[in-house]
């Protein structure tokens, strides 16, 4: 998974004259279907609830007709499914269900941020598309009519709205990342009072820009089977390796500069593939100059793999397809109340019974923890949440000590160690000399490990009470989620619809950015051959 911010940008709006800034963000989403955890922590959190900060506002000229506006390009990378065979059957099914709990996920996030935030989705206001499946269940006798008629009207909003937004803009002219607010560093406080924001996002299918492919070919021109020997899913990947997993990183960088990102996040599954795209565009670039450029590595304060509830591999079903024994060990986003709990309860911890975060030869407690601290920075000032925990647990004086002493923390920051940012973050992260120690544990650098033992400590070593809790704050993150999400699966033609504009909003943006490459590729092999016949 990993995620592009393109770049920040000034300008004026042709139709309203406003003044706006532009920030742009690329995500890669591997279309699996239910999406478990690790897709989310990693991945789909940070594009969707990142914001935009006081400091954006700030540079404005205008401050009486200001806009911020963050464009999020959504991509469902379909065509990396293709490695294997086995993922043909079943995968329109997958990227329907990506796409509905992706939308459903947005959902969520403007309910609770619709004071400040508007949301367009392929530049339809998201409050239309809620219009249409916020209607009651159709009949079952009217229920193709019912489905045609919303089908219709999406594309009627979609075209009156199309009006009056420019398509993704084309120009980069770099730009200031403090003016990003991700989720680790979200400004709810009284202090810090919310901007009013739009976030556009973008959600296309991979497979709809042919432009993808064509790059793709013209990037493996440059590219050495002993070069692609070397990244990660060559060597998890058994026997009977297909050409198309053997070119994975050079799909990756198709990606990236056809939308010409200034930064990436990635998980640490990336960083091997990243060094590999450095080593093409190097070689790219010995030949044209500054045509293929990376973008700046950037990390959230999540930073760390989320594992398999046994605490050793990342969570991941890829590996898993044929085990229904190890599904147990992933924890889905649509799963109900009492999967989860189960999953938790069953999850594997140690023989220590001390509940410690940070300590060596502790990965599986560690992982828990890390599960659990992301939730609870997301959930945990949620009144109704210690409110029904208290109520549940009147007779439980620890557990009604572990509520209070969790409500006292009125500063999320306090979680965390340092709450600066900077773009070097790949390389001072890897090049730390406790950084093999950080990731053979499970142990996330950014955590204020004294104010989460503090937290923990409540707990009196209590394992049970502890993945209760656990398991309460997952569920009730994406009880909101799960609603919209149901209320998609009689209007599969309204995800048609939208998969169909989002292609339309991103095409212009991907071809220009290929005519560049593209003309400057063909004119070397011109130029090559030319003196080579004479």
């Amino acid at each position: 998974m990993y995620i592009l911010i393109l770049s920040l940008q000034k300008g004026t709006h042709s139709i309203y004259f406003f003044f706006f800034f532009f920030i742009y963000i690329y995500i890669y989403i591997y279309p699996s279907g239910n999406i478990h955890l690790g897709n989310y922590i990693g991945c789909l959190h940070p594009i969707i609830n990142v914001e935009a900060t006081k400091k954006c506002s700030n540079n404005l000229s205008n401050k009486n007709e200001s806009v911020i506006k963050l464009n999020k390009i959504i991509l469902i990378a379909d065509l990396h499914c293709l490695t294997k065979l086995s993922n043909i059957y079943s995968l329109k099914d997958k990227v329907i269900d990506s796409v509905k709990i992706i939308i459903s996920l947005i959902i969520d996030m403007y309910k609770k941020k619709q004071s400040y935030v508007d949301v367009y989705i392929n530049n339809v206001k998201l409050e239309d598309i809620l219009q249409l499946i916020e209607n009651k269940e159709p009949n079952k006798s009217n229920h193709n009519n019912e489905n045609n008629n919303n089908n219709n009207l999406y594309e009627q909003i979609a075209s009156h709205t199309s009006q009056f937004h420019n398509h993704i803009k084309t120009d980069n002219l770099g730009g200031d990342m403090n003016c990003v607010e991700f989720p680790s560093q979200e400004c709810h406080n009284h202090k810090n009072k919310p901007i009013k924001q739009k976030h556009y996002f973008y959600i296309f299918k991979q497979s709809d820009i042919k432009l993808h492919t064509s790059l793709y070919y013209l990037i493996n021109s440059f590219t050495s089977i002993n070069m692609l020997n070397s990244h990660i899913h060559i060597k998890m990947g058994g026997h009977n390796k297909s050409v198309a997993l053997f070119s994975y990183p050079s799909l990756m960088l198709a990606d990236i500069l056809l939308y010409k990102p200034t930064y990436l996040i990635i998980g640490q599954d990336q960083i091997k593939n990243m060094e590999i795209m450095k080593k093409l565009c190097r070689k790219i670039n010995y030949h044209f100059s500054n045509v293929a450029k990376l973008p700046k590595i950037f990390f959230s304060k999540f930073y760390s793999e989320v594992m398999n509830l046994d605490g050793h591999k990342k969570m991941s079903k890829n590996h898993l397809l044929h085990h229904d024994k190890e599904t147990s060990k992933i924890i889905y986003l649509l799963d109900n109340k009492k999967t989860i709990e189960n999953k938790i309860k069953k999850s594997k911890t140690d023989n220590y019974n001390i509940l410690i975060y940070g300590q060596e030869d502790r990965k599986e407690i560690n992982n828990l923890i890390n599960i659990f601290f992301f939730f609870y920075y997301h959930q945990i000032k949620n009144k109704k949440y210690i409110n029904r925990t208290c109520n549940n647990n009147e007779n439980d004086n620890n557990e009604n000590q572990n509520i209070s002493k969790l409500s006292y923390i009125y500063d999320e920051h306090q979680l965390f160690i340092n709450n600066q940012r900077t773009h070097n973050y790949l390389n001072d992260f890897t090049n730390n000399p406790n950084f093999s120690h950080y990731k053979q544990n499970n142990i996330n650098p950014h955590f204020n490990q004294n104010i989460i033992n503090k937290i923990l400590h409540s707990y009196n070593n209590n394992y049970s009470k502890f993945k209760y809790d656990l398991s309460q704050l997952i569920y009730n993150h994406f009880i909101t989620t799960k609603i919209y999400y149901n209320s998609f699966n009689t209007r599969h033609d309204l995800i048609h619809s939208i998969l169909q504009n989002g292609k339309k909003c991103v095409h212009r943006r991907a071809s220009q950015m290929y005519k560049v490459k593209h003309k400057d590729i063909i004119t070397y092999y011109i130029t090559y051959f030319y003196f080579f016949l004479t």
